[in-house]
């Protein structure tokens, strides 16, 4: 098995808002994909209420002021009074897709 550790970097504007591009139950989808939780206490998540994020790249690696949360669940549980742009990071190890031109749905 060929293991693949992958370093995620997500910023929410409006979370709950996202449009769904795909349904994940597709048939197209299902035959040629693997679905990875991501769901639980392992992340780690930082205000940007001045949206400078992406111009500094804060994808690139977690915050110092970053503090573990869990996904799914509100941010105020853990920034609370905090309404705005966030980032969250999440490390993973994603095993080898068997599946010929198979892909990777990433469920959180």
């Amino acid at each position: 098995m060929i293991k693949c550790n992958v370093r995620l970097g997500i910023a929410v504007i409006l979370s709950g808002l996202l449009p769904q591009f795909v349904a994940a139950d597709s048939p197209a989808i299902v035959k040629s994909s693997t679905v990875i939780s991501l769901d639980g206490t392992h992340w780690l998540l930082a205000p940007d209420p001045k949206n400078l994020g992406q111009q500094e790249e804060w994808f690139r690696s977690p915050r110092p002021e970053a503090k573990k949360a869990k996904v799914p669940f509100v941010i105020q549980d853990t920034f609370p009074d905090y309404y705005g742009v966030a980032w969250y990071w999440n490390e993973f190890n994603a095993p080898r897709n068997e599946k010929p031109e198979g892909r990777y749905l990433l469920r959180f």
